[in-house]
């Protein structure tokens, strides 16, 4: 049984932890009690990573305090991190039970080491005269000395159980980090279709453009274009089928919309609303214009970006060129040729991010930085 479980968000980060019971073949093989393995025994084996911060053994970094959201219950978690710890890869221990409890008590109660040390370990076992086990199994004539076989550790049945039915439950969200900081600074926007980019050396005939208003809680704006191409249109499912002629594609706008929104999407007698009961229109969006073309039926319809998207490019855009003190040192670590044409085009792309960028300092004002830490 192998599970990748997300427990919970610390911060914008991700906690994922990789778990697996493994039934393993014992013949041969000798358990921590000092007596024969059984012919069957479950190995467990659990790493963990946070974003793309730390990986492995993390069970210290994520105590119930540490999350932003946690998805399993609290007590669950300090059993799973105690599971962890004692339990993970037990085919593999170096003492008896009884030498473990000695290293376990020094290591952790007594923290006079960091991490592992075999001498070390022997040494304690010395002076606690349990280097050679002859106490866990009297039976065994010579003893066992520490570190010669990987003892199995038999996991309780009570362990099996609770690592099977471990599922975390995480909330259905859809909307993004930058979205759900919009909504909950109530933000408004309206995007509208537009028929160019003014910020575009050259307007592209398969690309779709949009003006973006952005309006805060106290009625300033912010208005800049975005363009998309035609891989974000919605296409009927067959091409050659007149499916612009009926609303069938226009729902489906409305849908991808609302759901792409975070919002579910429900439909009633008199008409397509989401679940607060507004309307695609009161979120700020508008329905495209549904041309049919019987020459060009996979044209399709022209979807809007959502608000997150064009912030997310705007903050990226200014995160690329922030640490530049000049144009010259840009355009040189971006590689492009002195006194080529494309330089001379990418020249005014610079500029355009840092009047942008600079307005949308200016607008989202204490925001900035909270929206730039989101992004990506």
């Amino acid at each position: 049984m192998k599970k990748e479980l997300l427990i919970g968000m610390i911060g914008n980060d991700k906690v994922i932890l990789n778990v697996e019971l493994k039934k393993k073949d014992g013949h041969g093989k000798i358990t921590m009690a000092l007596t024969p393995a059984p012919n069957e025994y479950f190995e467990l084996s659990i790493s963990g990573s946070i974003g793309n911060h730390c990986g492995g053994q993390i069970y210290d970094s994520i105590n119930p305090s540490d999350f932003d959201e946690l998805y399993i219950d609290q007590e669950q978690l300090i059993k799973l991190i105690a599971i962890w710890k004692s339990c993970h890869l037990n085919d593999m221990n170096a003492g008896s039970l009884k030498q473990m409890e000695v290293i376990d008590f020094w290591r952790d109660q007594v923290k006079s080491f960091e991490g592992y040390d075999y001498d070390q370990a022997c040494h304690v076992l010395e002076q606690h005269g349990l280097l050679i086990d002859n106490e866990t199994n009297p039976e065994l004539k010579t003893g066992y000395k520490y570190g010669t076989l990987w003892l199995v550790g038999i996991l309780p049945q009570s362990v099996i159980d609770f690592i099977e039915n471990l599922n975390p439950a995480p909330p259905t969200k859809t909307r993004s980090a930058i979205m759900d900081y919009l909504i909950e600074n109530n933000f408004k926007w309206e995007i509208r279709s537009t028929d160019s980019n003014p910020n575009m050396q050259s307007q592209q005939t398969d690309m779709d453009h949009w003006k973006v208003k952005l309006i805060d809680d106290s009625g300033d704006t912010f208005v800049t274009y975005f363009s998309t191409g035609i891989g974000h249109r919605l296409m009927p499912k067959d091409p050659h089928a007149n499916q612009f002629a009926h609303s069938n594609l226009l729902m489906l706008w409305k849908r991808k919309t609302v759901q792409m929104m975070g919002y579910k999407f429900k439909q009633y007698q008199r008409g397509q609303v989401i679940d607060d009961y507004k309307t695609v229109q009161d979120l700020g969006f508008y329905p495209p214009a549904i041309g049919y073309n019987s020459n060009h039926p996979s044209q399709g319809v022209r979807v809007p970006p959502m608000p997150d998207q064009v912030i997310e490019c705007i903050c990226g855009d200014w995160l690329s060129i922030e640490n530049y003190n000049t144009w010259d040192d840009w355009a040189d670590d971006m590689g492009y040729d002195f006194n080529s044409k494309a330089r001379r085009d990418a020249k005014r792309t610079y500029h355009t991010i840092i009047d942008q960028s600079e307005d949308a300092q200016v607008f989202f004002s204490r925001h900035w930085i909270e929206l730039c830490n989101r992004t990506y």
